[in-house]
């Protein structure tokens, strides 16, 4: 019988052995899935608000004054992080930080090598540790500053590891009742705190990042080491294991030496770990076995007494973790958790109650973001309201459009109409850009398409010729733009054109635009510049051009988003391969809306799995040789 009982007693207790094993795994899991989130969440919103910082003119004049001003306006976006702009060669322009960052050789240098600014200067979003001027060490995220096409700057901020911390919960985590309390202990290697749970940052290059120490570095309180130094760190070896593991995008369970270690990439640079030492885990097991054998020993009443009294307190507190567990996923983060006298157990509902917090934070920024959404959404669809749904057309010719914004809302726009339907055929097109992208710059493209379109109209029905409505329209809405809002340094490209089919003349004004393409049979040409872009100087005087297009003959105006789309080298589409696009046949083979899907596939083939910087709007004008009443828009 005693035998019989020693048996089902070791079987009982593996068994309770290994559940509670799996289940502190699938805890730690969830536990290192759950901040990753939050923290990529937290990267991404600072990502876009650095997007829209580098877009702002302030910053784009690299002028110490000005940029700091700018940079001033966005504190309140990126609270408890500093924000440097940096100049191309590592020189820090402005900042917000304190102290300021030093402009010395050394320094400079040390920015350029920097993974962080080596990305940002190719195009992509920087990230990365750093060590600041006073020591103490900081994640920087980066991302470039454009002027058109060109990069002039870096934009940065610097956050310290303690926000970091304080951000995904992490304190709150480890820490679960103070620093009273024994139920959990920070892990510290280096010193000599080897028992309990660590929650580190580590990147490719082996630094280290202990959040729940305050978010100091592992190898000397705060300040990043050469990575000579950091060999010296008793971290080291766990974290060269993390990086071996190379996970895909997914939380792994490790077992390095005598820790539990569950990790996540939470991007190219960096891995979020929870590292558990087991030793006191499987010593409560172990004393629990040594137990139930001394008790077999002596008398199977007293064994099964002793594994009733083992099994019920480890069993039960299970259950209610996996009560728990599933009260989160059905949406209720209420969750309020009994105090254990056991240690592990404790730690096990502190990630459970800390998780749920943090999840509850989570959903209500969702919430929020959703909202905002919710009105960028409606802003697009009322921006799309200005776009010619119905574009004209004719016997005599054939429209297509199409215009692609960069980002939710943009800045190009394209019209089409006539100005006067009763007694004249003639069409006026427009294609034009406003300078930079965003929501600024999306306002001020409502402006100037009103104004012209409605300057336009009211030209033509004084003098009733093309060539006067649309010199005098340009330098009306010019004159209004640059006196009113000059200060705003906001301006647009503009081909503004009016066809007459009865005398097949084309009467056209390039405001600062890329200069529209004409395709007759083979044969290409530009057309001629006018003056500048529109709202720069009050007293502007725009040329007014004229040509002949031939029945047959087609007019391909473009935004510089075609011919500036670039794949992820950073190489342009270019003029070049615009042109050889429309020789790929004659004009009179090529349709409207067959050009215009052609040229819009080309752009993105050519971009790949690159970012779209810019708006991309094409428009053609076909003059037909044969009755053709459609009109196309994509």
């Amino acid at each position: 019988m005693l035998p019989t009982s020693f048996i089902g007693s070791v079987i009982v207790g593996k068994t309770i052995f290994e559940r509670g094993r799996n289940n502190l795994e699938q805890q730690m899991l969830f536990g290192v899935a759950s901040v990753s989130q939050i923290l990529n969440d937290w990267m991404e919103d600072h990502r876009l608000i650095l997007k829209s910082i580098s877009n702002d003119p302030g910053i784009k004049t690299l002028d110490p004054d000005t940029a700091t001003e700018a940079l001033k306006r966005h504190e309140d976006a990126i609270p408890n992080s500093a924000l440097t702009l940096y100049k191309l060669d590592g020189e820090a322009v402005a900042s917000n930080a304190t102290p300021k960052p030093k402009n010395t050789k050394a320094r400079k240098d040390d920015r350029i090598a920097a993974q962080w600014f080596k990305r940002a200067t190719n195009g992509e979003n920087g990230l990365g540790l750093w060590r600041r001027s006073n020591g103490t060490s900081c994640l920087k995220q980066s991302r470039g500053i454009y002027r058109g096409k060109e990069l002039i700057g870096i934009i940065a901020k610097c956050t310290i590891p303690e926000d970091i911390a304080a951000r995904s919960g992490i304190k709150k985590t480890v820490m679960l009742h103070g620093e009273q309390s024994s139920v959990a202990t920070a892990l510290n290697l280096d010193q000599g705190i080897n028992t309990g749970i660590g929650v580190a940052l580590v990147s490719r290059q082996k630094q280290i990042v202990l959040l729940h120490l305050e978010g100091q570095a592992a190898t000397n309180g705060g300040q990043l080491l050469n990575p000579i130094e950091s060999q010296k760190s008793r971290w080291i070896p766990i974290a060269e294991k993390i990086i071996q593991a190379k996970s895909k995008q997914q939380a792994t369970i490790l077992n390095i030496n005598h820790f539990l270690v569950a990790s996540v990439p939470i991007n190219d640079e960096f891995i979020l770990a929870f590292i558990l030492n087991t030793v006191p885990f499987l010593e409560t097991f172990l004393l629990a076995g040594a137990g139930v054998g001394l008790a077999n020993l002596t008398a199977l009443t007293i064994s099964t007494i002793a594994l009733t009294r083992i099994s019920k307190p480890l069993l039960k507190p299970i259950d209610v973790a996996g009560d728990a567990l599933r009260q989160m996923s059905e949406g209720d983060f209420g969750i309020a958790l009994p105090e254990s006298t056991n240690r592990d157990i404790q730690k096990l509902y502190g990630y459970i109650e800390a998780s749920s917090s943090q999840l509850s934070t989570y959903f209500k920024e969702v919430t929020r973001n959703a909202a905002t959404n919710s009105q960028l959404e409606q802003a697009k669809k009322l921006q799309s309201g200005f776009l010619v749904k119905e574009l004209p057309g004719s016997q005599a010719f054939t429209i297509s459009a199409m215009c692609q914004p960069a980002y939710e809302i943009g800045a190009d726009w394209y019209d089409a109409f006539r100005p006067d339907c009763e007694t004249d055929e003639s069409i006026v097109i427009v294609v034009a850009d406003v300078c930079d992208k965003g929501i600024g710059s999306a306002l001020y493209m409502s402006v100037f398409r009103s104004l012209l379109r409605l300057s336009l109209l009211k030209e033509w029905e004084s003098c009733q010729c093309c060539g006067t409505a649309i010199k005098a329209a340009v330098e009306t809405v010019n004159e209004y733009m640059a006196c009113n809002h000059g200060q705003d340094a906001m301006f647009a490209t503009a081909f503004v054109a009016a066809y007459s089919p009865s005398t097949q003349v084309m009467h056209y004004v390039v405001a600062g635009h890329e200069p529209p393409i004409i395709q007759t049979n083979q044969e290409l040409s530009q057309l001629k510049p006018s003056g500048p872009a529109i709202g720069v100087f009050p007293s502007a005087s725009y040329q007014i051009h004229q040509c002949i297009l031939q029945p047959g003959s087609i007019v391909l105006a473009f935004s510089d988003g075609l011919v500036d789309t670039r794949n992820e080298t950073g190489e342009s589409l270019g003029q070049q391969k615009v042109r050889s696009i429309m020789q790929e046949k004659d004009s009179q083979s090529w349709g409207a809306h067959e050009l215009v899907e052609r040229l819009n596939g080309a752009a993105t083939t050519h971009r790949g799995k690159a970012e779209q910087f810019d708006d991309l709007t094409l428009m053609t004008l076909k003059i037909e040789r044969l009755n053709n009443t459609k009109s196309k828009q994509i």
